[in-house]
């Protein structure tokens, strides 16, 4: 019974079918001769089987454009995340222990585009705002922000706007707060590679060969 129950709630379209095919024998039975009854029941049973199968095909129809639709979007999405730029700020420290000497925004990510920066630093007070037409992947931006900041507790607030290489417009926020890093005793420590060892190394050499 409960699979009979079962096949009703999911197939209930057979079960007009098979109303139909019980009324078109009730009138047989009942009255054989009466060719307009009987027309009128195979009406019925055609009408219901038509019906029928129209619902399963706009059925089948409408789950696979969802589907097609559904894959469309997904791969729409895995562009946008590819070509998505990714900020963040990054600091160096020359002296690896002494004073926060420059900051910079990073792009991990795709282009970023028409780039406008907003700098906002708080002890000592200043703003400024910047323009970048591009900042290509593993690029960065000076941000004219000296280690005095980190000497005063400063905050530093950065607001930037862009655009992707499909145009699409975002806004981010990237903030460092020296004073509540000061309160938890971190000092501030900045990215090296080879590459920077060997910048500086170079810079030396043609500051003593001048």
């Amino acid at each position: 019974m409960k699979k009979l129950r079962k096949w009703f709630k999911e197939d209930w379209g057979s079960l007009l079918i098979i109303l139909a095919l019980i009324l078109l024998a009730v009138a047989l039975s009942v009255n054989p001769s009466d060719f307009v009854n009987l027309a009128w029941y195979a009406l019925v049973a055609l009408t219901a089987v038509y019906a029928y199968a129209t619902l399963k095909v706009v059925i089948a129809t409408s789950k696979q454009t969802e589907e097609t639709r559904r894959m469309i979007d997904e791969m729409r999405q895995s562009r946008l995340d590819a070509v998505k730029p990714s900020l963040s700020l990054q600091p160096e420290n020359f002296t690896f222990g002494g004073s926060f000497s420059a900051l910079y925004l990073m792009n991990s990510g795709g282009v970023a585009k028409d780039v406008r920066i907003d700098i906002e630093v708080t002890n000592p007070a200043s703003r400024k705002g910047l323009f970048v037409p591009a900042i290509n992947r593993e690029h960065k931006v000076y941000l004219q922000v000296g280690g005095e900041v980190q000497d005063k507790g400063g905050l530093i607030t950065i607001n930037v706007n862009f655009n992707d290489s499909y145009n699409q417009n975002f806004t981010e926020s990237l903030s460092i707060d020296f004073s509540e890093l000061k309160k938890e005793g971190r000092a501030i420590w900045g990215q090296y590679s080879e590459l920077d060892g060997i910048k500086r190394i170079l810079e030396q050499i043609e500051r003593k060969t001048k």
